[in-house]
């Protein structure tokens, strides 16, 4: 993405947009191109050489880690989530899932996995990152405030070797783990970024981490180098800001941590808990940036 300009950046993610609005709908490489303003072969070419792979095949990963999702939630019947998805045929669904995924969909509905989900690409947030860009902060919008209780359960996670944020850990660990964990059945919730305590770190191994909490009598499989380890019952402030628009993501959470950093939790009869699990889900800019911040009760 070195080479790429902003105006090839912004074409690419208007076909990765419009793929995203289309799993489920007929699409072809005639539309992309009128998304992207370019001929079939030029946007064919550039979204290759941004996204690492063909419009038609990225779209055929997306699909089929869509329908592996119904079937993990057992929301479809293999023939349906194949017609979902627009292939014609039960048996070719079949073929590209077990090539994708290594096992059929029977299987997967069936309590399989772990699976590499594919999720979709942001080449627009990946070009500004590489861009080390100035974040110009504005003032601070709405941030909302709720109180989150959570029982005892189990994490499961893998380990980075330094990183602390996210996108150290991608480029210590990949940017696939978060799919990965989000095939597994039983998982509580979706999956998180986390900073780790102090006494839940190993010598040699990184704060921020990717997680997936599952119940404490969890047990299914753990995928080959991640761990399960307990949590105890945690109490907590989540914070969550307004919608927003990609290119804003940066100083969209900056808002929320600076109306964290100011944040007085004994107005509430709560404390910062430096011993607990912070979290961060999936920035989204329909939901708005969320965070949890571990706190114990004012005795």
């Amino acid at each position: 993405m070195k080479n790429a300009n902003k105006e090839q950046v912004d074409a690419v993610q208007r076909m990765l947009d419009l793929i995203e609005k289309h799993i489920e709908k007929s699409l072809d490489l005639r539309q992309l191109a009128d998304a992207a303003g370019y001929s079939s072969f030029h946007a064919a070419r550039m979204f290759k050489d941004l996204v690492g792979i063909p419009p038609s095949e990225y779209l055929r990963a997306r699909r089929l880690s869509h329908a592996a999702l119904r079937l993990r939630d057992r929301q479809s019947q293999v023939n349906e989530a194949a017609a979902d998805v627009c292939f014609e045929t039960h048996a070719g669904f079949t073929r590209a899932f077990a090539r994708q995924f290594g096992e059929t969909p029977e299987q997967y509905r069936s309590g399989g996995g772990p699976i590499p989900l594919f999720f979709g690409t942001n080449v627009r947030l990946l070009f500004d990152h590489g861009q080390n860009k100035e974040t110009i902060m504005t003032e601070t919008n709405t941030v909302f405030v709720k109180h989150e209780h959570r029982d005892a359960r189990k994490l499961i996670l893998q380990r980075a070797r330094s990183a602390g944020d996210y996108w150290v850990y991608c480029e210590e660990c990949g940017c696939d783990v978060w799919g990965l964990l989000l095939s597994l059945h039983g998982g509580i919730g979706e999956p998180m970024g986390i900073w780790l305590p102090e006494h839940m770190r190993k010598p040699g191994t990184s704060e921020y981490v990717m997680g997936l909490e599952v119940s404490s009598d969890y047990d299914g499989p753990i995928p080959d180098g991640m761990e399960i380890v307990p949590i105890p019952a945690q109490d907590y402030l989540v914070f969550q800001g307004q919608p927003y628009n990609d290119d804003d993501m940066a100083e969209e959470i900056g808002k929320v941590w600076r109306a964290i950093d100011a944040y007085k939790p004994e107005s509430i009869g709560w404390t910062w808990n430096i011993g607990g699990l912070r979290y961060q889900l999936a920035p989204m800019g329909e939901r708005g940036y969320i965070e949890g911040r571990p706190v114990k009760s004012v005795k």
